[in-house]
């Protein structure tokens, strides 16, 4: 992999480039300062030597997004286990004022589990 790492410029901003299973990442720093293109391929380059890329479209996956995907596994599979997990997560995603409420406790249904 030596040689296919490397930090170049774009108009004014830095980006990096890294290589990860045969494939060709890039990625904009978003920054003018050339010191934080070289810190945020280290980073990169770290994380490719653990075997293990989060990258950039890991890094920005919110909470809601996660919970989407809970809810759809939930749904499809329909394991009371992931079902429990999903009321749990609900709980955690409810107004503190609201948690005591059943759309907070996954619904009237919950008392069979």
């Amino acid at each position: 992999m030596r040689g296919m790492e490397r930090v170049y410029q774009r108009g004014h901003v830095w980006w990096v480039q890294y290589s990860f299973n045969g494939r060709k990442h890039r990625e904009s720093t978003r920054s003018r300062n050339r010191g934080d293109a070289v810190r945020l391929l280290r980073s990169r380059l770290e994380e490719v030597g653990r075997g293990r890329l989060i990258g950039p479209a890991l890094e920005k996956t919110t909470f809601d997004d996660l919970a989407e995907l809970l809810a759809d596994v939930a749904s499809m599979s329909g394991a009371r286990t992931i079902r429990n997990g999903f009321r749990n997560l609900m709980v955690l995603t409810c107004p503190p004022a609201a948690r005591a409420g059943p759309q907070c406790r996954g619904g009237s249904n919950t008392s069979k589990y």
